[in-house]
């Protein structure tokens, strides 16, 4: 029962989740943010070939044009023209690195949503032992990626290669065109891989997306005493909640029997059913102030007998009202007769009893 119990089979809780989220654990699969990356990459360079193009011949001109004026004497001029140098391929470059950036960062909120860890950012002293670094490099997980990076890399290649291979005749054909012409061909040739890589590097993907969430469920899976012990924890421990159930019942009960000392009469069943009431002028009914059955009965008519309250024997009233009616309610408009049919009557009692002690 002990290895049932540490077994991991019991689906992660929402408590569990959200912790794994605060430290930084999420199912996230960077296949499927290169694959973004590059399909952006691609359009995007595609669109833009010309222009940027275009800035890259300009920049070039611009660097044989100066060099032969930059003096080997002022360092000064040679940095000048490096950094105007660097502007001008930045410029070109930028389309395709800002649109790149912006699909990797929307690729990555989109598989976990906003997720700052302050704990994952933490120092950790760990992380500087070598023998740790070490551990990482020869674990279960480093040669499970290394794998999978040289699967990925052998099927790329796989179908660079068949697609160049069907593709080698047409290539051969190139030579012998035109220059504009042969540049059109070639860059069909190039599309056509490109959309190929681009399919196979989905399909991985797909595949890596699914395993990424798979393992990661895997990882989160609870025992069942980590199950008992968070239930546990949020709902507090039974035995301590019964104790304070049991001692809320118990103040209960005594509230309840000092309202029975002040009670105008006691309903009974004899045997099992006790119902104290008490009517004022000022309520618009009689109020039920205490009922018990059993062990509870009794001692409701012990404690009435004790300070001089009417005790008086009607099995209906008493089953009827202890059924219908809660401690502290009133009297409902359906027994609102009987009950003040038995008032009266203990009313006419006490008047006697006051007329005697008089005379």
């Amino acid at each position: 029962m002990a290895e049932e119990d540490g077994e991991r089979t019991e689906r992660a809780t929402a408590k569990r989740r959200r912790q794994a989220r605060e430290e930084g654990q999420v199912a996230r699969s960077s296949e499927v943010n290169s694959l973004f990356v590059l399909l952006v990459g691609v359009v995007t360079l595609m669109g833009a070939f010309a222009w940027m193009g275009t800035q890259l011949r300009e920049a070039g001109l611009y660097f044989f044009s100066e060099a032969g004026r930059a003096s080997l004497e002022s360092p000064r001029d040679g940095m000048q023209m490096l950094l105007i140098m660097g502007q001008k391929v930045v410029y070109a470059t930028a389309p395709v690195a800002g649109a790149t950036f912006l699909v990797g960062t929307a690729s990555a909120f989109g598989q976990v949503g906003w997720n700052f860890s302050a704990k994952a950012l933490a120092f950790q002293w760990q992380k500087l032992n070598p023998v740790e670094g070490l551990k990482k490099f020869v674990s279960k997980q480093a040669f499970f990626e290394l794998g999978k990076n040289l699967l990925k890399i052998g099927l790329l290649g796989l179908v660079a290669v068949l697609t160049i291979r069907s593709l080698l005749p047409q290539i051969v054909g190139i030579l012998d065109m035109e220059l504009i012409a042969s540049l059109g061909t070639a860059s069909q040739f190039v599309w056509k891989l490109v959309l190929r890589l681009l399919g196979l590097l989905a399909v991985l993907a797909a595949i890596d997306l699914w395993w990424q969430h798979y393992r990661y469920e895997e990882q989160l899976k609870m025992t069942k005493e980590e199950i008992k012990r968070e239930h546990k924890d949020q709902d507090g421990d039974p035995k301590i909640k019964a104790r304070i159930r049991g001692l809320m019942l118990e103040q209960a009960r005594r509230r309840m029997m000092d309202d029975v000392k002040t009670a105008d009469l006691i309903v009974t069943n004899p045997t099992h059913f006790s119902v104290g009431l008490k009517y004022e002028s000022a309520e618009p009914a009689p109020r039920v102030v205490a009922k018990g059955q059993g062990h509870l009965a009794l001692r409701i008519r012990e404690v009435a007998r004790d300070h001089g309250v009417p005790v008086i024997e009607e099995p209906p009233l008493a089953r009827a009202l202890y059924r219908v009616v809660k401690v502290g309610d009133y009297v409902p408009t359906s027994l609102f007769e009987a009950v003040a049919r038995v008032l009266a009557a203990v009313y006419r009692v006490k008047r006697r009893k006051a007329q005697a002690g008089a005379s």
